[in-house]
Parts: C-alpha cells; structure tokens; sequence
C-alpha cells in the first residue's frame, strides 16, 4: 500500500470485486444500494488477508508501525463503499506472508471459528491457479468438524502489477 487507504491497483480491483458480490448477496442493486435496504444478514463478511508481502517492503505510518496490507484494504472498502458496507462486515487477518498463510489463517482464525461453509477466494488473474490449489488443499485438511466447506474462484484483472510480477 502507499497509505493506510490506498493499496495497490490490482488489491482495490479485488476488493471491488468482493463488495459486488458482497451487495448482490444481501440483496441490494448495484449502484443503487443504501444500508437499510439491504438484508445485513444475508451480506457475507469480507475478509482482507495479508500482512503484507515477504520480498516487498513494508509500509510505515507515522507512527513508526506497520500499515498491514489487509489494514489499508479494508481501509478502502469502508472509505470507498462505507455507505454499502457495514463496517462489522469487513474484517482482517494480519499474520500472513504467503499464500499458504492466508489460507491458513484466513481458516483458523475466521471460517473455523465461525463456522463459515462458503467461502468466496477473490484474487488477481496470475494468482488464481496457485491460490486454488493451496486454498483446496488448506480447506480440505482436517479437522473438518462440520460440513465441508464450499469454496468458490473468482479472478480480477492483472492490472497495476509489472510483467515480473505476473511471470
């Protein structure tokens, strides 16, 4: 991110991404949505995972701290769509460095102890094979204690991010 509410272009297009879905989930029309018309209950969270990223350098607030880049993601949804999205919807995970981390961590500190059952894997173009894999293979470990978990893909274009980047 470069600000607490500005991650990178290609990070605003999936959190885009899951607050359309987000809002056709709870009902609303897109665009015309207002929070109370919306069924709260029926409007999946959104979970921003990621610490940040282990060969990139980590953004410093003022305050000498980290600004994590789930931090600044849930930051711009709730800047960006704060009318459409409360705020108790969006949450963060912030122990992760890698894709296996959250999808660990997006697991065991979220959908296990809430006891999610479908969950909707947003990422970039380049991302989504190797995020697939390792979200099936994180979801389907046991202990599976309930249901087994439903998992869904959905891919957002690689803009904003070099050819090096998506190779």
């Amino acid at each position: 991110p470069s600000s607490l509410t500005n991650p990178p272009e290609f990070t605003k297009l999936r959190c885009d991404a899951a607050v359309a879905v987000a809002e056709i989930a709870a009902g609303a029309e897109e665009g015309t949505a207002k929070q109370e018309e919306k069924d709260e209950n029926a409007m999946p969270n959104i979970v921003c995972l990621s610490a940040g990223t282990a060969h990139c350098p980590q953004l410093m607030g003022k305050n000498g701290l980290p600004i994590w880049e789930a931090t600044s993601s849930a930051a711009y949804i709730l800047e960006t769509y704060g009318s459409l999205i409360p705020q108790q919807k969006v949450m963060i995970e912030t122990t992760s460095y890698d894709t296996i981390s959250n999808a660990y961590f997006a697991r065991t500190t979220h959908a296990d102890v809430a006891g999610w059952r479908n969950i909707l894997v947003v990422t970039s173009e380049f991302h989504m094979d190797r995020s697939k894999a390792i979200f099936d293979w994180v979801f389907s470990a046991p202990p599976v204690a309930m249901s087994p978990y439903r998992l869904s893909y959905m891919t957002t274009e690689n803009i904003g991010l070099s050819e090096e980047a998506i190779e």
